[in-house]
C-alpha cells in the first residue's frame, strides 16, 4: 500500500471514530440531560475530557448498570485524522 492511500485510510478511520464517539457522547449525555434545563452544550467538555463532573457522571452511570461514555475513542479518532492529514500534506 502506498503512503498516499495509507493517509486516506488513516483519515477515514479517524473520521469514523470521531463520528462514532460524537454519536455515543450525544446519546449518553442526551439521555442523562433529558427533562432537565441543561443541554448538550453543557456537557461539551465531556466529549474530549473526563475531568471533574464528567468522571462523576460516568462513575454514577456505571454504578447504575449503564455503559458510560469514554473520550478515548474520540481522542484516538482525532489522532488518526490528524496523523493522516499531516502525512497527506507532507507527501505533496
Amino acid at each position: 500500500m502506498n503512503l498516499k492511500k495509507f493517509s486516506r485510510v488513516l483519515m477515514a478511520a479517524g473520521l469514523i471514530a470521531t463520528s462514532g464517539a460524537a454519536w455515543w457522547w450525544a446519546a449518553f449525555y442526551g439521555n442523562l440531560l433529558e427533562g432537565s434545563r441543561r443541554g448538550l452544550d453543557d456537557a461539551l467538555s465531556c466529549l474530549y475530557s473526563s475531568d471533574g463532573i464528567c468522571t462523576l457522571v460516568q462513575g454514577l452511570s456505571q454504578l447504575g448498570g449503564r455503559t458510560p461514555y469514554s473520550p478515548g475513542l474520540f481522542l484516538a479518532g482525532c489522532v488518526l485524522l490528524l496523523g493522516g492529514a499531516v502525512m497527506r500534506l507532507s507527501l505533496k
